[in-house]
């Protein structure tokens, strides 16, 4: 795996000028897609959403920052399951209603000449307790949401493994360039990485190796789907920064774990875990 340099983008930028920032602006290549320059706008919130699906309030706020000069946009996450609810400022990726909404975005962004990549994931235990407890890796009690989550069986683990992989497929039938799978902020498959919510004393929890497997097991199942030739990525905390969660060390071998098994292009890291307060604030 190549690697890649990220920089962060606001609403907007000056135009720089000076030899130094030559490299920003030089095209660079994730896999088989070519970005004009290295400005990216990572993956967050926008709060445009309507009931899951984009508006044109939404589309005009991205095809903007192409316009702009921004090289890749990342859309803020899609929930791939009905079992991650009730967060409605987010796209809703659980069926082929969604695709005009990609399709739209895509378009916006690509008529200014930027690349956009689909942005997936699972809330897990931070997903809307109604009308059913949250899944997670393990259940527990979680203190701020005053909610209880369930732990995971194979079943759900394989049905999640397939939702990843539908949703992936939808949004390059939509015309975005590439995925990047979100397994970073103390989202489902970061509750499966971390020891600080794995508990499990199967298979899918214990070592490194073992709370790596869930994971591996999606990205896989995302590769197999939308093939060899897609650019495919990760967002990963590169700390926890909670006393018994994932530290850097642990973090290397869980990185070249998920490269491997998705064969994947880049990784985006982040930092935090967003079920604690404090190190929510750290990346945002």
């Amino acid at each position: 795996m190549a690697w890649h340099n990220i920089n962060l983008c606001a609403a907007g930028f000056s135009m720089l000028t000076t030899n130094s920032d030559l490299l920003s602006w030089s095209e660079k290549a994730i896999g088989n897609v070519v970005i004009r320059n290295r400005y990216v706008l990572t993956g967050h919130g926008t709060g445009m959403v309507l009931g899951g699906q984009a508006g044109n309030q939404l589309i005009d706020y991205y095809a903007e920052r192409a316009k702009g000069g921004v090289g890749l946009i990342m859309l803020g996450t899609q929930q791939v399951h009905s079992s991650s609810p009730g967060l409605g400022h987010l796209l809703t990726n659980y069926n082929d209603s969604i695709i005009p909404s990609l399709r739209a975005i895509a378009g916006a962004v690509h008529a200014h000449g930027g690349k956009l990549f689909g942005y997936i994931g699972h809330f897990g235990a931070q997903a809307n307790s109604f009308p059913r407890p949250p899944w997670s890796a393990s259940a527990f009690y979680d203190e701020e949401r005053g909610t209880f989550c369930r732990s995971m069986t194979i079943a759900d683990m394989e049905e999640i493994a397939t939702a990843h992989a539908d949703a992936a497929l939808r949004n390059i039938e939509s015309g975005m360039d590439g995925i990047e799978v979100h397994c970073g902020h103390g989202l489902l498959l970061h509750q499966f990485l971390s020891p600080w919510t794995n508990k499990r004393e199967d298979d899918y929890g214990g070592d490194t190796i073992r709370r790596l497997r869930f994971p591996q097991e999606v990205l896989r199942a995302v590769r197999r789907r939308i093939g060899p030739g897609i650019p495919l990525g990760v967002r990963i905390s590169g700390i926890e920064t909670v006393v018994g969660g994932l530290e850097l060390d642990e973090m290397r071998i869980v990185a070249a774990g998920l490269v491997e098994a998705g064969a994947l292009d880049y990784l985006d890291v982040s930092i935090g875990n967003d079920r604690d307060p404090v190190s929510r604030m750290l990346h945002h």
